[in-house]
């Protein structure tokens, strides 16, 4: 006996059988999203406040993007409250290697003349000063698990930007990484002293290609005719080279048959020539018996 949740999932999969009924089914979402939005889907009684276009968001979609998960608070022990936010919104994290070769995750906090370099930064409405350099101190250190898009079961996932007066906007997670604290190892030198120091520069030319490639994903793009124009030419070329086999077989069997004429026709003019020698020489034979009877 097949359960009511099987039975739908075979009827939703049904709709995508064929091409015809997944464009029915893409251009059904178009349609959908144009119905106004009076009650939720699952309350009737809750009602929006606020409705608002949800877009891709093509001004940071060229940036990949990734999900830190930390097993606790990385906040620092000394700073709370509006500071530590502060301090946390400016970390950085980097892959290092400790004297024993192990591999870890550094979490990089800004020390305070970074904190003023980038206020600064943020005042003048630039996202860095090209001169400058900023110095980040390690805080914490930690274990990795990384999954991307590439990873065996990963989950697509998404976040939405609300941007006020303009829309909500949604983008990809392709990397999600979980951090989990590393525990000292006895005789190892913990990297506690170490220093990031950053110098921003202008992207290079791979750098601008990866963000064009991702710019791209959002292009309207028209692949089924193309495809379609592909496979029929494709159908016709077979054909093509199978009809230029079998007249090439035709031209060769003309000009075998063509050789083989030509080779009898010059055989039987060399029958010719032999026979008027042989005629030649039997009348100047009988003309020097005639001469000797004279």
């Amino acid at each position: 006996r097949i359960g009511v949740s099987v039975k739908q999932q075979f009827t939703e999969e049904e709709i995508y059988k064929d091409r015809d009924s997944q464009i029915a089914a893409i251009e059904k979402t178009f349609e959908d999203a144009q119905k106004p939005i009076t009650q939720h889907y699952s309350k009737p009684r809750v009602t929006p406040l606020e409705v608002m276009p949800v877009f891709p968001d093509f001004k940071m979609w060229i940036n990949p993007c990734a999900q830190v998960i930390f097993d606790s608070d990385p906040a620092p022990k000394d700073t709370s409250g509006a500071a530590a936010l502060e301090m946390m919104s400016q970390a950085m994290i980097r892959g290092m290697m400790d004297e024993e070769g192990n591999q870890f995750v550094a979490y990089f906090l800004p020390v305070e003349e970074t904190l003023r370099k980038r206020k600064r930064d943020q005042e003048e409405d630039v996202d860095y000063a090209p001169e400058d350099v900023y110095d980040y101190k390690i805080a914490r250190e930690y274990n990795w698990n990384v999954k991307n898009k590439a990873s065996k079961g990963y989950e697509e996932n998404y976040f939405f930007i609300f941007r006020e007066g303009d829309g909500v906007y949604y983008n990809e997670l392709e990397t999600r990484v979980r951090l989990s604290k590393r525990r000292a190892r006895a005789g190892v030198q913990s990297g506690t002293n170490a220093v990031l120091v950053v110098k921003h520069r202008d992207m290079n030319e791979k750098e601008l290609e990866a963000q064009e490639a991702r710019r791209a994903q959002l292009e309207n793009h028209e692949p089924e005719e193309e495809e379609e124009e592909e496979m029929e030419a494709e159908k016709e070329t077979p054909g093509s080279a199978d009809e230029e086999r079998e007249k090439g077989s035709e031209s060769e069997e003309d000009e075998a048959e063509g050789s083989g004429s030509g080779s009898e026709r010059g055989g039987g003019s060399a029958r010719s020539e032999d026979e008027e020698e042989e005629e030649e020489e039997a009348e100047g034979a009988r003309g020097g018996r005639r001469g000797g009877s004279d």
